[in-house]
């Protein structure tokens, strides 16, 4: 079951390749660049900033396409980008090429080097005329790679600010929506900046919903969140009075003002909801049964792990039938209403209670015959709220969390003999927190094997210590280790259900 869950989050990966994506969304067809509904003439005008985790595949093939067209780019890339991808086809730049490439933001944190880069987009983009293309390349980690503070904030002044709200659990959009406030750059400003040139921004989704106005703080589109949202933001988490002065005086000041953008073209070329898709198929060759649950995972994740034991356990009890279809219905409503987490494709509870129902009548013409396993996908990214000093992500601690609660769920109740739960987590970006691991793995009797290697699983996890714990666990069996993918597109989940048939009968 390990190789197969590997197996499964790789093809994720691979479904959102950068440079695939950017090549489906860019054509050139009798001298125009064609963009989704829009088409631009191809005069050698063209100009190209990227900022984020994959924006190097994006702008290879940028390059590629327009050739001398091209007159000048600049990346923005996180530390150590360009030779980890050396030798990756489509993540490495001509040795001739067009861009200037900057490498910062260590640990996902603005710093000096990724603040040098931000002026030197910002000069780029200030200095366009308006026969002049401006492509902007976007993808996750593009805040933390495009940071230009607002006058007079410093830099380590706005990393403080954005450390104490992102340590009391602030979801990612209400960080990029404080960023927003405190930028020269997102927010829209970048694409002001850029005016009377045309700009086509190419978005490489890490955010639920797709949200363009926070994806990487929202460059090149209109800001919805104010400087007062802003600080009911900072009031909402107790932070407000413990920022820097800059930083509460700059907002108090600031006047939300309309900004036109109509010379902007923003599109999506890739999601969580297409690296989802592309292993749907994949899944359903090796399960009994699998569905796409999800691609709106958002939470706490300890409210996160939860709900997957909640699901785990409603659906074996319907199973076995000891839930019978009369009540299915009412604790599946109970059950969504309770964890306002998954949504199906941003449905209504009725439209996921009838997945749910579909499901549950599959799961019982199944297992008239060979009942085998149970596969749910889902996608999103959920946040951590930091207690303790240890080394972790937050899959690493989704997946250790839920292994905790699988593992008492299968110790004390008897219907659970049958099943063995199996989970993974994994960023698609091969990144999870300060570590080298993407993510991990889990099953219902992983936390047996750790007591047995004495690993007290609930200490690591009390100090956000999630690495360490797999580090250790099996010499690091479980942990998911990609390497950096050259994508970005948020996480995926993993959960199945595997029925021992031999066992049915012990029940």
């Amino acid at each position: 079951m390990r190789s197969i869950l590997r197996q499964m989050f790789l093809n994720s990966v691979n479904h959102v390749r950068s440079n695939a994506l950017v090549s489906a969304a860019l054509k050139i067809k009798n001298e125009q660049l064609v963009v989704g509904d829009k088409t631009y003439p191809l005069t050698k005008n063209y100009y190209c900033v990227g900022f984020g985790k994959a924006v190097l595949g994006m702008a290879c093939q940028v390059e590629e396409l327009l050739q001398e067209n091209l007159i000048q780019g600049i990346l923005s890339m996180p530390i150590g980008t360009r030779k980890l991808n050396k030798h990756k086809d489509g993540l490495y730049l001509k040795d001739n090429s067009k861009f200037s490439v900057f490498e910062g933001a260590v640990n996902n944190l603005p710093d000096q080097r990724a603040l040098e880069a931000a002026k030197s987009i910002s000069k780029l983009v200030t200095d366009l005329r308006e026969d002049d293309v401006l492509l902007v390349l976007i993808s996750g980690g593009g805040s933390a790679l495009l940071p230009l503070p607002i006058n007079p904030i410093s830099l380590d002044e706005k990393i403080e600010t954005i450390k104490l709200l992102s340590s009391k659990g602030a979801t990612i959009t209400e960080l990029n929506g404080v960023r927003q406030n405190l930028s020269q750059l997102k927010g829209g400003k970048l694409a002001t900046l850029a005016y009377p040139a045309q700009v086509i921004s190419l978005i490489l989704s890490d955010i639920v919903n797709d949200p363009i106005h926070f994806i990487a703080s929202g460059p090149t589109a209109a800001p919805q969140c104010s400087p007062k949202d802003a600080i009911d933001i900072l009031k909402k988490y107790s932070v407000y009075d413990h920022i820097p002065e800059s930083v509460s005086a700059t907002l108090c000041k600031s006047v939300e003002e309309p900004i036109d953008l109509s010379h902007v073209q923003n599109l999506i070329v890739g999601n969580n909801e297409v690296a989802l898709e592309g292993i749907a198929g994949f899944g359903g060759s090796y399960f009994s049964l699998s569905y796409i649950l999800s691609n709106s995972v958002q939470g706490l994740v300890d409210n996160v792990a939860e709900f997957y034991t909640e699901l785990v356990k409603l659906m074996c009890r319907s199973y076995l039938g000891i839930v019978v279809e009369e009540e299915l219905e009412v604790l599946l409503n109970e059950l969504l209403n309770k964890y306002d987490i998954v949504f199906y494709h941003n449905k209504s509870i009725a439209d996921k209670l009838k997945l749910f129902n579909v499901i549950q009548r599959r799961v019982n013409r199944q297992k008239q015959k060979i009942p085998r396993t149970l596969c749910f996908v889902m996608g999103g990214e959920p946040t951590v709220q930091v207690k303790g000093n240890g080394i972790g992500g937050r899959n690493q601690e989704l997946a250790l969390n839920l292994g905790l609660r699988l593992s008492e769920l299968a110790a004390t109740n008897e219907w659970m003999k049958p099943f063995k739960v199996w989970f993974l987590s994994g960023g698609t970006d091969g990144i999870d927190g300060p570590t080298e691991a993407a993510g991990a793995m889990t099953h219902s009797s992983q936390m047996r094997e750790a007591a047995d290697q004495g690993l007290d699983a609930q200490k690591y996890l009390m100090n956000n210590d999630s690495f360490t714990f797999f580090s250790k666990l099996n010499n690091g069996a479980d942990l998911i280790k990609t390497g950096h993918t050259g994508t970005n597109v948020m996480d995926i989940h993993i959960l199945v259900i595997e029925v021992d048939p031999f066992k049915l009968g012990a029940t």
